[in-house]
């Protein structure tokens, strides 16, 4: 990859990568020979593939109502098809690898992470805004109100950024490269996982560390939330590794209150009340 002021270099393998789509019918898949293929989630039959022309395909997804794909690979491009392949938008026909790409809640906004520590936004009117960050971006995600991108990148950081791209907050924590950042569904708090191993929560409005679950079975090159919140799934490139991880600080305030004082070993002092809890 690139860092924001390094030299340019290419991640040491390329790996093929699959999501369903946004309804579960289809499982969208990509990787080196530059194809982007589309196959029944039921029977594994190859419904359509095509050539997206972005090189080799870091990364393809679907929009919320699966009627477009946005796609972004090696040579810079980012293209929103539809799902026989056509061209619909080219929002940017090169530049450094696009590693990363999210539709907004709405659709109505796209973001793409590069090699070079950039996100790129673009809104309904296309316009683009660039954020820096501190490092090649290896994954990129909105807040489910829309309002806030996370972008994890090989700095080991988290950044927070609104629409207009303001960075709001920094989280720090991942020893080596952040890879992955999933909002939870209520978008109060913020998963990360990185090479390290670890999973991270934090805390969406304060940008505080709630949570770090260390793992020894390799880094934690993807997450997911479930529905409810309440479990993570981990899960790594090479296919070797996927763990399904409870999420105890995952909920409202008062539940989360509520689990402390379960567990402490003691009853808190007023002063401590106000201190880690008011």
């Amino acid at each position: 990859m690139q860092t924001a002021t390094g030299t340019p270099t290419r991640r040491a393998t390329f790996s093929s990568f699959a999501v369903f789509s946004t309804d579960g019918s289809r499982i969208i898949s990509n990787g080196a020979e530059g194809r982007v293929n589309l196959r029944s989630a039921a029977d594994g039959r190859l419904l359509t593939s095509f050539d997206p022309q972005v090189g080799p395909v870091w990364t393809a997804v679907a929009d919320h109502l699966d009627r477009r794909l946005i796609v972004g690979g090696d040579n810079g491009a980012v293209r929103i098809v539809d799902d026989r392949g056509a061209v619909l938008e080219t929002l940017s026909g090169s530049g450094s690898p696009v590693y990363s790409v999210a539709f907004s809640p709405d659709d109505q906004v796209v973001a793409a992470g590069r090699g070079d520590g950039t996100v790129t936004l673009w809104g309904p009117q296309r316009v683009p805004t660039t954020i820096t960050t501190g490092g090649g971006v290896n994954a990129v995600a909105f807040s489910p109100d829309g309002r806030l991108v996370a972008s994890a990148d090989d700095s080991g950081s988290v950044y927070l950024t609104d629409l207009q791209g303001t960075v709001v907050a920094v989280l720090r924590g991942h020893a080596g490269a952040a890879k992955a950042v999933r909002f939870r569904p209520d978008g109060q708090q913020l998963i990360s996982g990185g090479t390290d191993g670890t999973l991270r929560v934090w805390d969406v409005h304060t940008a505080g560390l709630l949570l770090t679950v260390a793992a020894a079975d390799g880094p934690a090159d993807s997450v997911d939330v479930s529905p409810d919140g309440a479990t993570m799934l981990k899960s790594s490139e090479d296919g070797l590794s996927l763990r399904l991880l409870s999420c105890e600080v995952c909920g409202p305030l008062d539940a989360v209150v509520a689990l402390a004082r379960e567990h402490a070993f003691r009853r808190l002092t007023p002063d401590e009340e106000r201190r880690f809890i008011s």
